[in-house]
């Protein structure tokens, strides 16, 4: 009975709607930010360039959709933007 438990749980989870599966995750690992960590932990690399993408799009957020706003009155759809980038902090 237990081993039907356990190896029918991932099948359940995958026939639910994505938030619940998600939710049931947080729940089971005990964090809010279940996915954050496990991405983190699986592959702390490319977190890391996440993180600073995440990062770089906030800081600049009001420079970004002043272009985007911009960019779509013109013809081609796209127009070149100055963004500030800050020196990494190690």
């Amino acid at each position: 009975m237990f081993y039907g438990g356990y190896w029918g749980a991932p099948v359940l989870t995958s026939l639910l709607p994505y938030s619940f599966g998600t939710q049931v995750a947080s729940f089971i690992v005990g964090e809010k930010d279940s996915g954050t960590m496990m991405i983190a932990l699986s592959n702390p690399e490319e977190w890391q360039r996440v993180s600073e993408s995440s990062q770089l799009v906030e800081a600049n957020r009001d420079r970004i959709t002043a272009c985007q706003k911009a960019a779509s009155s013109l013809e081609k759809g796209q127009k070149n933007c100055q963004i500030t980038v800050h020196a990494r902090q190690e």
